[in-house]
């Protein structure tokens, strides 16, 4: 029992700094209209900020896995939370676009350890048929820090303005610093644990072999091309433009845009759970396509429908947070296909695309609202109308679509072997 509620304690650091990264993440959507005017930033200069945190994360994803399977988890998330605690703190406090980049790109490269780490810690902790349903958890967990990243950080925002709400993060990161060193065991006191991991060859558990084997294999590039395809239009709306759409569009304030997308994320984090329950019934391969069937009618009923109502939009971002959790279950995939001693370099390989392709997607979404501008603005902040933010979320819903490819050819792949 002891044991049990260890395991559950190192899992909920791990998890709670992948909040944190979540949090991070879709914090800019609240302040759109106070970075535009402090930094004197149009829509694709400030899609390109908000993205700077996803390049980064993106970029370490690959390298954590292999550090994660060769060293453990306790050491990188330290570093991590260090790290995050300083991007935070440079953004907060930058007086100009450049500071501002580089602070959230270090934040995003920081909060990289989080998912696979957490992911890592369930493996170790956890029996391998419940690492499904840890692994909803831990997207779940994620989703409530994107939560708290909406209306109660409006709320802060509006209160203390952005700087500060920024420098109240770097704080938070520092006291999941201490927690997780505190608590967290060593490389020694969980060598148990990792040799079970290595297999029984005792060999080190990653190596550059081991990732470029995964790299020429088949599977690995629909996983991540779905997992991808599921997450990023999801990520490019609440994290960037969907809390402007609700405000521009439908004449909502901040506070109230920012808890209608947190419907979304809320049917995120339900989804993930639901999708490891649904997949242990049906099949993952089964489950993973209905995912991204619901993912893809959501999305281009959102680009396609002129001016819906408030209660549309409400079903609509339900049916696409229900639908977008699936992604979670091509974590689970790559971890049985590709075994206890490399899983965590193939859910790096996967989640590094995810992270990818949402910053893409956050860039291309403000080029195509900065081409349909008309030249309104209001307190510097540019306003767009109706039809240029249906034109740009058209990019959301053919991303859906090619998740909904990549399930399929999943499918009959599997059918063929």
């Amino acid at each position: 029992m002891r044991d049990r509620g260890r395991a559950w304690l190192v899992w909920g650091l791990a998890a709670a700094f992948d909040a944190y990264g979540f949090f991070q993440r879709v914090a800019p959507s609240m302040m759109v209209e106070d970075l535009m005017r402090d930094l004197a930033l149009g829509g694709a200069l400030l899609g390109s900020l908000s993205a700077s945190y996803f390049y980064a994360y993106a970029a370490v994803q690959i390298p954590v896995g292999v550090l994660l399977d060769r060293f453990g988890p306790k050491r990188l998330l330290i570093a991590g939370t260090l790290l995050a605690a300083a991007g935070s703190a440079m953004f907060a406090l930058a007086p100009g676009l450049a500071l501002a980049t580089a602070g959230r790109a270090l934040v995003g490269g920081a909060v990289g350890f989080a998912f696979i780490g957490a992911l890592k810690v369930a493996s170790s902790w956890f029996p391998p048929e419940r690492f499904g349903l840890m692994a909803g958890l831990t997207l779940a967990a994620g989703m409530f820090g994107g939560i708290a990243a909406q209306a109660p950080l409006g709320a802060l925002v509006e209160l203390t303005g952005w700087r500060m709400s920024m420098l109240a993060g770097a704080l938070l990161s520092l006291v999941l610093c201490l927690a997780i060193a505190v608590s967290l065991p060593g490389r020694r006191a969980n060598s148990a644990r990792k040799e079970r991991a290595a297999g029984s060859d005792g060999k080190p558990p990653a190596d550059a072999g081991g990732l470029l084997a995964i790299l020429r294999s088949a599977p690995v590039w629909l996983l991540t091309l779905y997992a991808a395809c599921m997450a990023a239009p999801i990520l490019a709306l609440v994290g960037l433009w969907f809390v402007p759409y609700l405000d521009q569009v439908h004449g909502l304030g901040r506070t109230e845009a920012g808890a209608l997308a947190s419907v979304m994320l809320g049917a995120w984090a339900l989804g993930g759970p639901a999708a490891g329950w649904v997949a242990e019934r049906v099949g993952r391969l089964r489950a993973m396509t209905a995912g991204a069937a619901a993912n893809a009618a959501s999305l281009t009923a959102l680009c396609s429908l002129s001016e819906p109502s408030l209660a549309t939009i409400l079903v609509l971002s339900v049916t696409v947070g229900l639908g977008g959790g699936f992604m979670i279950v091509a974590y689970a995939h790559a971890h049985e296909v590709y075994g206890g001693a490399r899983a965590a370099t193939a859910m790096g390989v996967v989640n590094s695309a995810v992270l990818l392709l949402g910053a893409a997607l956050q860039s291309l979404i403000g080029l195509l609202l900065d081409a349909r501008w008309t030249g309104l603005e209001e307190d510097g902040a540019r306003i767009y109308l109706e039809p240029a933010y249906r034109t740009a979320f058209v990019s959301l819903s053919i991303a859906s679509l090619f998740a909904l490819l990549a399930a399929v050819l999943l499918q009959l792949r599997a059918r063929r072997r």
